[in-house]
């Protein structure tokens, strides 16, 4: 199915040094400058800085790159409910792992990742 983010405001903050984040579907490795997000649910995530610049809006005041909120760019993905677990490989060779139940997101330009059930329902609207 088509789905696309709901427009909800989440607070980024703008890594000082790399490091790696325990995601809800594994640690993900990130830089210095990278976007870590936090999302309606407490789950954390990385972004890459250049496709975070491609991909986010400030919602506030804030310049772009500074630590505040921020808004998904309105993109169409493909979204697919998993009803056994299942992984993604990173580019970096990290690992996501998805529970029966989750969510395969596949955007654009190939990239996938995992979404939660609850976080799916929370954070994207079906448009088809």
């Amino acid at each position: 199915m088509k789905a696309r983010k709901k427009p909800i405001a989440v607070p980024v903050e703008f890594a000082i040094r790399g490091g790696t984040l325990q995601t809800m579907e594994g640690p993900v490795a990130y830089r210095a400058g990278d976007a870590l997000m936090t999302g309606v649910k407490g789950e954390r995530w990385p972004v890459r800085r250049e496709e975070f610049a491609e991909g986010y809006l400030p919602a506030g005041a804030q310049p772009m790159f500074a630590d505040g909120e921020y808004l998904k760019r309105p993109v169409v993905v493909d979204a697919e409910q998993r009803q056994v677990a299942f992984s993604v490989s990173l580019g970096d060779g990290g690992v996501l792992c998805g529970q029966a139940g989750d969510w395969l997101v596949t955007g654009a330009e190939g990239e996938q990742w995992v979404v939660a059930d609850d976080v799916f329902v929370a954070t994207y609207v079906r448009i088809d």
